[in-house]
């Protein structure tokens, strides 16, 4: 069945389906990954919609706690992301790390990874949601991440969560409660870098209209939230490399 993910051709795909028991589409291989959650790591769009329009059930989470629609943030697939929230996830899960869908897609550097917070923006989750972090290295401080404090070197990921917070300040989407605002976590195995603000936000804000963003849950010094290599390696399957 994952040979058949590999083609990304429906009739493969239908194929190896047709030979697997009844309801053995869920079938899990690596890490506890199912072929839908393998189809998304692959960006095979079109066997996602098969897998989904077939059964598959995009609620499974694999060994390390995630599911299919974590795997397409994390991995920037906005398509595979648009067809698993339409199948019913909620991109406002928090996961045991602390972050939601939204979260992993502000991390990634491509232009696939901003068309996917677009997408995740467009389902309803608001662009101030806050991570709340904590470590577990000496190196690291805990506390509150904005999103707007995760974005790594992504302008225009950076320029569309600008554009959607001063949208929320002015009350054009909706703003999450203080419960939204701070999910919490046990753990977290996302570690932090150095410190963004929301100064240039501000400035964006219409002083007329007395909308101010609201900057009282600042990032500790060295807290912009990205993931590191041994997270990677859990969407990825791949080993992480040492650092010299």
């Amino acid at each position: 069945m994952f040979d058949a993910i590999t083609s990304n051709s429906p009739d493969v795909v239908n194929g190896a389906l047709a030979a697997l028991p009844q309801g053995a589409i869920d079938i899990r291989g690596p890490r506890g990954n199912t072929p839908l959650f393998e189809s998304v790591l692959k960006h095979h769009v079109h066997s996602v919609g098969l897998l989904l329009k077939r059964g598959a059930n995009p609620r499974l989470i694999n060994v390390d706690g995630y599911d299919a629609l974590d795997a397409a943030a994390f991995g920037g697939c906005a398509m595979c992301a648009h067809a698993l929230i339409e199948a019913g996830l909620d991109p406002k899960t928090v996961r045991h790390d602390g972050f939601n869908a939204l979260h992993r897609a502000i991390w990634g550097d491509t232009p696939q990874h901003t068309e996917t917070v677009k997408v995740i923006l467009e389902a309803g989750v608001s662009p101030s949601m806050i991570a709340n972090m904590t470590s577990t290295r000496p190196d690291q401080q805990s506390g509150p991440v904005p999103p707007i404090n995760m974005v790594n070197e992504n302008e225009a990921t950076k320029a569309l969560l600008e554009e959607w917070i001063l949208k929320e300040a002015n009350g054009e989407v909706g703003k999450p409660t203080k419960a939204q605002s701070l999910p919490k976590a046990s753990t977290t195995n996302a570690p932090p870098s150095k410190k963004r603000h929301l100064e240039k936000v501000e400035r964006l804000v219409p002083k007329n209209k007395g909308a101010r963003l609201d900057t009282s849950l600042e990032t500790p010094r060295g807290n912009q939230a990205k993931p590191d290599k041994k997270v990677a390696a859990k969407f990825t399957g791949k080993e992480p490399k040492e650092e010299l």
